[in-house]
């Protein structure tokens, strides 16, 4: 076992350690095996990587979007609740969203994901729109690809290789016509 493994394993922080490879010579090979050694590395040991350093980030821009949404929207019947965050499911869940973006990105090429378009593209399955009610009343098919509208809320994100390649469709809900 390395030293830096055990010494993370005990409970010690760790720190961030940036370097530089030049990569501009291409004559010169051993730069390239050795960033593709490191990121094979990182393929391979993904799954066994600490990343609860990552759920204490997240946790914390979680309370602190709650406590904004709280003191802008005044939301008096819905005040956050820390407690929430430490909840066993919920504690899961972080962990394994953390666990499952870890494991993408540490991919040859990175796999990505799309939650961020405005309207409805070839990379996304329409499900519906944000109101039941407007469907019943209007009859439009929940399936039916209409390209050009725009997107109230994803359901789940789109999944891409590292070239841009569909490899799932986002499955959006968009917004009433009015």
């Amino acid at each position: 076992m390395s030293f830096a493994r055990k010494y993370l394993e005990i409970g010690h922080s760790y720190f961030k350690v940036a370097f530089t490879v030049n990569c501009v010579n291409q004559g010169l090979q051993y730069p390239t095996d050795v960033l593709d050694a490191v990121m094979l590395t990182l393929k391979e040991t993904a799954h066994n990587c600490n990343l609860d350093c990552f759920a204490k980030d997240v946790e914390g821009i979680i309370w602190e979007k709650w406590q904004k949404w709280y003191r802008e929207e005044k939301m008096g019947r819905c005040s956050p609740n820390y407690a929430l965050l430490s909840d066993s499911l919920m504690n899961s869940y972080i962990h394994q969203c953390i666990r499952l973006a870890w494991r993408m990105v540490t991919q040859v090429p990175a796999l990505t994901i799309e939650y961020q378009s405005l309207y409805v593209q070839k990379i996304h399955k329409k499900i519906g729109y944000h109101s039941s009610s407007y469907m019943r009343a209007s009859g439009k098919s929940s399936t039916r690809q209409n390209s050009g509208e725009e997107i109230a809320c994803y359901l789940w994100p789109g999944l891409l290789d590292g070239s841009g390649r569909l490899i799932r469709a986002g499955q959006v809900l968009c917004k009433m016509k009015i």
